[in-house]
Formats: C-alpha cells, structure tokens, sequence
C-alpha cells in the first residue's frame, strides 16, 4: 500500500524555490483531497483504505463517494461479466476507463461473494451495486458491492415459487430508494394474470407488497430490459392479443417513485423491424430500440426526448452482421445463464466516448462499431473467458446506507 500512498503524495508538490517541498494529505483541504481521491481508479480507491484510519474514513464519506460516482460516469463503463467457463459461476471485471492505463486493462476476477450459495444469477447492476439471486425455489436476493464487498441477504420471496419469477434491480434519484421487482407469470400460458411485487430497501421493515396484476402480457423472451430516468422499460404484449405481428409489441416503463406502469411511445418505424424489437439499450442516457430490418442489418433508434414520440430517430444503421472471430469451439454452457441469449446473437451494450456502440456478439465476444467507418473491431484482453454475460457498471464505493451520494445521471445505467 505504501507505493499508492507515495504516488499520491508525488502529485502533491509545491515549488517553493528550490528544492521542491511535498505536502502531506493531511494538511489540505478536504475539498482539495476529494477532488484528487475521486479521479482514481475504484480498485485504487478500494486499496487506500488499508493505508490508514484516516484514508479508510475518507473513503467511507458521503461526498467523495458523490464526487468519484460523477466522475465514473463521465468515463468509458466498467464491465462486470459472469461466466461458467472455464470456471463455473464466476464474476470478473473489466475497466474500459480512461483512468486505466492500457497496459493495466486486463479482465480481473472478483474473490467469491462471501456467504452467497454456490449458484446465483446477476439479476442487473445499478449506482455501483449488483443484485444477485440464487436458485429455485428458494429465489434468495443478495446486494452486492463487488469491489468494496459490502453484501446484504433480502428478505425471502418463496411465494409463487411453483412459477416463473422476474426479478428487477434499480434506484430512483428523486426518491433516493433502491427497490426490487417481483414479476411472476405462469410459464406454460403466459396469458393468465401477471402479479407484480415490490421490495423498497433500507427500511428497517421491509417487506414484499403486492401491487396488483400486470396489465400486459409478458413474454419472457422480449424481456429485455433498460433503465432510464429512474423506470424500468420492457416490452410487452397486450394481454388479450390473438395473433403476435411485428408490430404488436409494446414499449411499456415503470416508474419506482409512484410504482405505475405506462405506454411508452414508440418509433415510428412501420415495416422496418421485419422481426420486431429485439431488444432495449441505454445510448447516451436515452432510451433506445434495436431490432433485425431487412438485409439482416441492425436498425437502432434512439428517443431524444423522453416520453416524446416525435423525438425518436433511426441514430445508428449496423448495416451486417458481424463476422469475425471463429467461434467453433465447444463451450458448455449452464442452462440458467442461455436466457439473455434469445433476444439475439447481437447485444447493444452502451455508447463509448469516442462514438463508438459496444456490442456483444453471441454472449462470446465484446466487439465497438463505428458508425462513421461502419467497420467492426474486436476487443481481446489478458484472461478473456470462452462464453460470460456481460452488465455495464459503474465502479463505486455505494452501498445502501449511502444511496443519497450516487445522485448524478448515469449514461450507462442499464440492466440486463
């Protein structure tokens, strides 16, 4: 630890003629120290805290971990990925971040989630946190900070444990409470009445409520999701459609501060998306469409305005597939991990800041696109798994008790 506290302090200089003397941490201002400490990495940040008593207690104060959360945000995401192989059911990281040299971007693995059951499934990623549940029919829920290691067991959710159940993770900035989701749908008709169920975390009594029915049918094959302005987005069915057409689906929000579902509207793309949405992305920190149009391209559009029909525009045209790396090689694949593959071989995952739209091609490699050259590149670094899911993320010290420091707008606040 001592070599991070030394390459702080060598930052730290005042020229007082000659020599050059170094001021310590201690003897600046806290406005000064936060502005430093919130420029760092989060595993550098995470690591001062083994310094001493005084760093581990500025890590743990509200404005620093307000100003290194805004400052994550205005960088390139950090990747979490889960993968069975060749290790089962483990989680690792990648910085796409400026902060992270290019020598030092390299995917790294977390320690195991202490006390989480052996199988468990990243539910989504918000303000630095991940949601994780374990197996059936238990459905046991876990926060989890990975970098800091914070972790908190929910309580149980073994109602309507003989269907299928959906879990949702995300914060609302204006209400400052982290809650969870509970959709629960029969499998076999998914025509029947959907219930929907609500956690809301850090009360000191907390407990699922029941919000009534759905008032759409949910297919859990379009049910990819994305977050933006503090609603979740999916998109649905309406509950009493007899024939499914293209355009029949529908892009439906809920919002966690009054807990209601709404229409969203859609693009105005009639006939475009031959095979319908295939999925929902944050690009930018707007909502987006992507789906399959003619000559197998890839249309993405994108609402500029929320919640404003005319402010959608078909942003970025993926005019191929891509075809790259030989993925021929044999990788054997948990069940419960192929779910997310069914909306397509082609993810969007977030816009870079250089322009370019991170993709992840058929859940095995990360590839950027960009739209100016319309050429594709594939993204290979140091200890990359055959087959992983991957969750845009934000690096941060967050942890429950401090929800109110996470306040800023996060371009890349998007679930899986």
């Amino acid at each position: 630890m001592e070599s991070i506290s030394d390459g702080v302090q060598d930052k730290i200089k005042l020229r007082e003629g000659t020599p050059t003397r170094t001021i310590k941490m201690e003897c600046l201002p806290h406005e000064i120290v936060f502005n430093i400490l919130s420029r760092l990495p989060i595993t550098s940040l995470v690591k001062i805290k083994f310094v001493c008593r005084a760093w581990c207690d500025l890590t743990l104060h509200s404005h620093l971990i307000s100003s290194h959360f805004l400052h994550q945000i205005e960088n390139d995401p950090c990747l979490i990925l889960h993968s069975d192989h060749p290790i089962r059911n483990q989680i690792y990281f990648l910085d796409l971040s400026a902060d992270v040299s290019e020598n030092d971007k390299r995917v790294k693995q977390f320690s195991a989630p202490p006390a989480m059951p052996p199988e468990f499934v990243i539910i989504g990623s918000c303000n630095g946190l991940l949601c994780l549940k374990g197996p059936s029919p238990w459905n046991k829920l876990y926060i989890y900070n990975p970098f800091t290691r914070d972790q908190l067991e929910l309580p149980g959710s073994t109602l309507d444990s003989d269907k299928d159940q959906v879990f949702e993770f995300g914060f609302h900035p204006s209400t400052k409470e982290y809650k969870v989701i509970k959709i629960v749908y029969d499998k076999i008709d998914t025509l029947k009445v959907t219930n929907v169920h609500i956690l809301t975390l850090g009360r000191s009594s907390s407990t699922w409520r029941s919000i009534g029915n759905l008032p759409y049918r949910f297919v859990h094959h379009y049910s990819r999701k994305a977050f933006v302005n503090g609603r979740f987005h999916w998109v649905f069915l309406p509950q009493n459609l007899v024939k499914i057409r293209h355009d029949s689906f529908l892009l439906v929000s809920f919002d966690l501060a009054d807990e209601k579902f709404q229409e969203v509207p859609k693009p105005a793309c009639p006939g475009a998306l031959e095979e319908g949405i295939s999925h929902l992305a944050v690009l930018g920190g707007c909502l987006a469409v992507a789906g399959l149009a003619l000559h197998a391209s890839i249309e993405i559009y994108v609402m500029k305005n929320y919640n404003v029909k005319e402010s959608w525009i078909k942003e970025y045209s993926i005019g191929r597939y891509y075809f790259g790396r030989d993925l021929d090689e044999n990788v054997v694949v948990s069940s419960r991990l192929l779910i997310p593959y069914l909306g397509g071989p082609l993810r969007v995952l977030c816009l870079l800041k250089n322009g370019e739209i991170l993709l992840h091609y058929m859940h095995r490699v990360l590839v950027t696109y960009n739209p100016k050259s319309g050429s594709f590149k594939d993204l290979s670094f140091p200890g990359m798994m055959s087959w992983f899911q991957t969750f845009v993320h934000v690096g941060s010290l967050s942890w429950i008790d401090t929800a109110t420091a996470a306040t800023g707008t996060c371009t890349y606040c998007q679930v899986e």
